[in-house]
């Protein structure tokens, strides 16, 4: 209703206007007729006085309400008519424009949910990997011991502290078709860490992880929706896991499954692919004294303490730890290997976020950079080509100067022009990163970290609509302030084919093409490099022959082997009948 009513007072304003403009015509020019002039020449002699009635009738219109809007969409229909009249020069354009736009667009919408955004967890940032980086075990921060975190977990450091071993390989029966699932054991206080509540159930309670406690466990909700068929009654339930019976407690949201081996494989080489359920860590004497260094440590700090500061408290409560073990040990070797290293050991406490991606950072800044480049060689040839072909429109410009368009209206049709383009460059530019991102998601979501929570967020489709109003403005803008400088009078006198512009104009062609050759030898070294180093990744001799040769992984439940005697002679006569199968020459 709105919008008829608009248009009715327009229409009435329009004929208003008309009639206005004909009085006065007609007055001045009975006036004259009035003073003895013929009607015909009184007639002509009252319009060249008045002046251009177009011209008086444009800027009448610019006192009435919504004129704006009303001149933007005159321009913007007339910007449509000129991309009409060129469409293969627009498609080709708008097409690599939209190529340039959602490459950015897609590395990074991957660096905004790999690198900047924030873990799916209420203040992720508060959430902590403990690591130690000790001399014997290499450079690298590693797993820690459950001695270090018992000392670390009583130290008043952290609000809430858990830790964590994978446990692979159980098999679970009973629903369906027995199935290998991958899981963990986590302390008690494991969800409450990430301040996480499972959807159906509760999680695991204080002392529930003490040895003794009951066989229980939590699902995640793929696990919960795939083999249970989401069946909210399973809660209270038992189901059988690798050797034990099991009563299922609880079930996880969607989306959590952590720790994931994308998230995770630069730290834990050994995380499954996907966590699907969680089972309590029971701590024993002999396991804190056995001293492995199988298990990863998370922490929650409270307000008020930094990261850094918890470093330093944790690095001396695990030097005493330390020198307790070298103490106590009976083993005279590992005694001294331990004193020579407490000196050099280092801990880490690094955000969870810091951890997950400390592999990948650099590369995804680095590939972004390189996308970057690519768009700015789209942007230098596109500019190069609208400023030749605005060159062609100076005959245009000069005809348009003399019947009484001010240089700030062609200033606005050619930034409206731009913005036209740019806009069909963008949404040609989204529907490509959507389908992108979709398959980036879908073949990487298993390989780096985070990956596969890669959505378009509102950052991301600022950052594509920032791109392609700098592009609206670069070719908008720049052609019109060259083409200004030329002597537009000069022009009239001249085919618009010779209109080619002036020295400035040839300078920042001659520019561009500098621009776009040395970009473009930038681009093609870095892609050799990396073609180089691909082919030698997969000609490189591994020192073996690597034809008809398999690898299979097996878990041996450990409490009917528990002894490596007896593992051994399992898997020796696991050994024995592959050896037997027939085409199998050796194992």
């Amino acid at each position: 209703m709105d919008l008829l009513r608009f248009l009715k007072a327009r229409r009435w304003r329009e004929q208003e206007l008309a009639e206005e403009l004909r009085s006065h015509l007609e007055m001045a020019a009975r006036d004259r007729v009035e003073r003895g002039e013929a009607p015909e020449e009184a007639r002509f002699a009252a319009r060249r006085e008045f002046g251009n009635v177009k011209l008086v009738a444009d800027v009448t219109r610019e006192m009435w309400r919504f004129a704006s809007l009303e001149r933007i969409a005159r321009q913007t229909r007339h910007a449509l008519r000129g991309m009409a009249r060129t469409p293969g020069f627009t498609i080709a354009a708008a097409l690599t424009l939209a190529v340039g736009l959602a490459a950015a667009t897609i590395i990074f919408s991957v660096v905004n949910t790999v690198l900047l955004r924030p873990l799916p967890f209420p203040q992720s940032d508060r959430i902590v990997t403990v690591s130690e980086a000790i001399p014997f075990f290499g450079p690298r921060p590693t797993v820690v011991t459950l001695g270090e975190y018992l000392a670390w977990r009583d130290s008043g450091v952290f609000s809430r502290c858990a830790a964590l071993e994978i446990t692979s390989g159980d098999t679970i029966t009973g629903a369906g078709t027995p199935e290998r699932l991958d899981g963990a054991e986590v302390t008690a206080g494991f969800f409450r860490v990430f301040g996480i509540a499972p959807v159906a159930g509760r999680d695991f309670r204080a002392g529930e992880d003490a040895p003794g406690g009951p066989g229980i466990v939590v699902l995640s909700h793929q696990l919960w929706s795939r083999k249970f068929h989401a069946d909210p009654g399973i809660i209270g339930k038992s189901i059988h896991l690798g050797e034990s019976l099991r009563t299922v407690i609880g079930v996880m949201p969607a989306g959590f499954d952590f720790p994931r081996h994308s998230d995770m494989a630069d730290f834990m080489s050994w995380t499954p692919e996907t966590t699907e359920y969680w089972t309590p860590l029971r701590i024993n004497a002999r396991m804190v004294v056995n001293g492995n260094y199988d298990y990863l440590v998370l922490g929650r700090l409270p307000p008020g303490i930094a990261p850094a500061t918890a470093q330093r408290r944790l690095q001396a409560i695990s030097h005493r730890v330390k020198e307790e073990q070298a103490t106590t040990t009976t083993d005279l070797s590992f005694r001294d290997q331990l004193r020579l290293a407490i000196p050099k050991l280092v801990v880490h406490a690094d955000p969870l976020v810091t951890t997950m991606t400390s592999g990948i950072r650099s590369s995804l800044w680095m590939l972004f950079a390189a996308v970057g480049v690519l768009l700015a060689l789209i942007y230098a040839n596109l500019a190069g080509l609208f400023l030749t072909r605005g060159a062609g429109r100076l005959r245009e410009m000069a005809v348009r100067q003399s019947l009484g368009a001010g240089a700030w209206q062609m200033f606005q049709e050619r930034l409206v022009e731009g913005a036209v383009f740019g806009a069909f460059a963008a949404t040609l530019g989204i529907l490509l990163t959507v389908l992108g991102s979709a398959v980036i998601r879908d073949v990487g979501g298993s390989y780096l970290p985070r990956l596969y929570e890669l959505t378009l967020d509102g950052r991301v489709l600022i950052f594509l609509a920032a791109l392609a109003m700098g592009a609206s403005l670069l070719f908008g803008a720049v052609p019109w302030f060259m083409h200004r400088r030329v002597d537009l009078a000069a022009r009239l006198h001249e085919s618009g084919r010779t209109a080619t512009g002036g020295r400035t104009e040839r300078s920042l062609r001659s520019w561009l093409v500098a621009s776009e050759i040395a970009l473009s030898v930038v681009l093609l070294v870095g892609a050799g490099l990396l073609l180089e180093s691909f082919r030698h990744v997969l000609h490189a001799d591994p020192g073996f022959d690597t034809n008809n040769l398999l690898t299979a992984d097996v878990g041996l439940p450990w409490k009917k082997f528990p002894e490596s005697v007896q593992r051994y002679q399992q898997f020796e006569r696991l050994l024995n009948a592959v050896r037997r199968l027939p085409g199998v020459e050796s194992a």
